[in-house]
C-alpha cells in the first residue's frame, strides 16, 4: 500500500501547518509499514506538467489531497481514473470563503484576490472534490453543512507547535495602534476588514487599549509577535474555517478574545460553554455582543484572573502530532 500527499506550494499561513501534517503523515507510514510520497505543486509552472505526471492510478494507493484550486483543477481527471480503477481519495478542505457575504469577497484588494474570494466561496468550487473523494475532512461543525456535504467530516488537522512566546532580539515587524494602558496582540494584517480590526476603531474600546499588530511578519516569526502581550484578540466578524491564530494562542496558554465566527472558537463554545471557558481565560462572544464581552474580559484581568486556555489545546489534541494521528487513524480506519 502506499499513501500520497498532495499538496500545494504556498506562503500563507496554513501552510506550515499542512507542512507539519504531511510530516507526521510520513512518520505514521512508516510506522505502519505504508510507503509514502509528498507531492508538492506549485500555481503556475511548468514543473507541474512533470509531477502530475507521475501521479500513479493503481487500486492499493491512497490519496491524500489539499483542496487548493490550482490542485483541483490540474489533478481531477487522473484522481478520478484512481478511484474508477480502486484507488482511494480524502480531501482536506480549509477553505472559509465559501459563509462570506459577497461584500466579505469584494473587500479584498486587487482583481486577482477578488476573483479568487469568489471561486473558493462557489458552492462548485466546494462540490466538486467531493464527487470522487471517499470523505472530506472539514476542519470544524460550522462548516459541516453549509456547503454540499457528500461523506464529509470535522477533524482538527491543522494543529500549531508553537509551545513558548519569546521576544527575539531586533524583532520589529509590527507596528502599535492606540495609547490605552491595555496591551493586547492581534495577530492578522489589519488591511483585511474582515478581521475585525475596525472593532478597535469604532467602540470605547479604542482609548483602553494599545494593539500589537505584525507588518510584512513571516509565520516563522509570528511567534515573537505573541510574546508581545498575555493577550490575544482575534474579533473576526466574517468567517473562518478554524483559525489558526486561535491555536497558536490556546497552546501558548494566552487570555483570549475571540469571535464565534470562527469555527474552533465555535466549536469550544458549543462543547464547554460560555462560563467554563470564561473562567479559564478564554471570551467568545457574537459580533453584536464584542464590546461587552471584553469589557468583561477587563473585569476578569484587573481582578486577578489567569488563563487556562492551553488545557483546551490539549484536551482537544489540537498540536500536529495527535491532529495529525486522529485523521491517518480515520483515513485507514476507512479502508
Amino acid at each position: 500500500m502506499k499513501l500520497v500527499f498532495l499538496k500545494i506550494l504556498s506562503n500563507k499561513n496554513w501552510s506550515d501547518a499542512i507542512d507539519c501534517l504531511a510530516q507526521e503523515f510520513s512518520v505514521l507510514c512508516h510506522e505502519h509499514d505504508i510507503e509514502f510520497k509528498l507531492i508538492e505543486l506549485s500555481g503556475v509552472s511548468l514543473r507541474n506538467i512533470f509531477l502530475i505526471a507521475h501521479v500513479e492510478q493503481r487500486k492499493d494507493i491512497i490519496y491524500v489531497v489539499n483542496h487548493s484550486m490550482c490542485l483541483w483543477n490540474l489533478l481531477f481527471a487522473k484522481l478520478l481514473t484512481c478511484r474508477v480503477r480502486g484507488g482511494r481519495v480524502y480531501s482536506l478542505s480549509h477553505e472559509g470563503e465559501v459563509k462570506f457575504s459577497f461584500r466579505d469577497k469584494m473587500a479584498v484588494k486587487g482583481v486577482r484576490k477578488k476573483i479568487g474570494n469568489l471561486i473558493r466561496g462557489a458552492w462548485l468550487y466546494h462540490s466538486i472534490p467531493q464527487l470522487i473523494s471517499h470523505k472530506t475532512y472539514f476542519l470544524s461543525e460550522l462548516y459541516v453543512g453549509s456547503i454540499f456535504t457528500r461523506n464529509a467530516l470535522s477533524v482538527n488537522f491543522l494543529g500549531s507547535k508553537l509551545n513558548h512566546a519569546f521576544i527575539r532580539p531586533g524583532f520589529t515587524d509590527y507596528n502599535t495602534f492606540g495609547e490605552g494602558s491595555f496591551s493586547v496582540v492581534f495577530p492578522h494584517d489589519i488591511s483585511r476588514p474582515d478581521k475585525g480590526f475596525g472593532f478597535f476603531k469604532k467602540t470605547s474600546i479604542n482609548d483602553k487599549v494599545k494593539v500589537f499588530y505584525p507588518v510584512n511578519c513571516k509565520h516563522s516569526d509570528m511567534i515573537n509577535l505573541y510574546g508581545l502581550s498575555d493577550v490575544v484578540v482575534i474579533p473576526t466578524i466574517s468567517y473562518e474555517t478554524y483559525s489558526l491564530a486561535l491555536v497558536e494562542a490556546l497552546s501558548l496558554n494566552k487570555i483570549i478574545f475571540a469571535s464565534s465566527r470562527m469555527g474552533l472558537a465555535n466549536t469550544l463554545y458549543n462543547k464547554y460553554g460560555y462560563h467554563r471557558l470564561k473562567d479559564d481565560g478564554i471570551f467568545i462572544s457574537d459580533v453584536a455582543n464584542f464590546e461587552n464581552v471584553f469589557l468583561e474580559m477587563l473585569n476578569f484581568i484587573g481582578s486577578g484572573g489567569v488563563s487556562n486556555s492551553k488545557y483546551y489545546y490539549t484536551k482537544e489534541k489540537l498540536d500536529p502530532k495527535s491532529a495529525s494521528k486522529m485523521l491517518f487513524n480515520d483515513i485507514m480506519g476507512s479502508i
